[in-house]
């Protein structure tokens, strides 16, 4: 045989060893990885959720706050200038500035968990 036919089976079986042993390797690396891992606890993945949705529902509960406070404003105006459409306006702001204090109640009450 010439001697770069040797080379080149050489240079095969070498390669082949070399597949073989990074694949053992990956193997026996994975099944370590995964005696070794530890349990994540939910409360340590849900409760920058549940802060964020604190926040959330603390904002909503300021703006609604204010709507409800602006719509009593506008309320006394109508009803000093005996105004009916004015009137209706106001309390339709109130209505949906309460709804909007009470979203974490009412939701919770509809079944949605938050």
């Amino acid at each position: 045989m010439k001697k770069s036919t040797l080379r080149k089976q050489l240079q095969k079986r070498r390669v082949k060893k070399y597949i073989k042993n990074c694949i053992a390797f990956t193997t026996a690396f994975l099944a370590t990885l995964s005696v070794f891992t530890m349990t994540a606890f939910a409360d340590v993945v849900t409760d920058p959720l549940n802060k964020t949705n604190d926040l959330l529902f603390g904002i909503l509960r300021t703006v609604g706050i204010g709507i409800t406070g602006y719509n009593f404003f506008e309320l006394s105006a109508a009803i000093k200038s005996h105004d009916g459409a004015q009137k209706a306006q106001a309390f339709l702001g109130i209505a949906s500035g309460l709804i909007i204090v009470f979203i974490k109640e009412i939701l919770g009450i509809i079944g949605v968990s938050v």
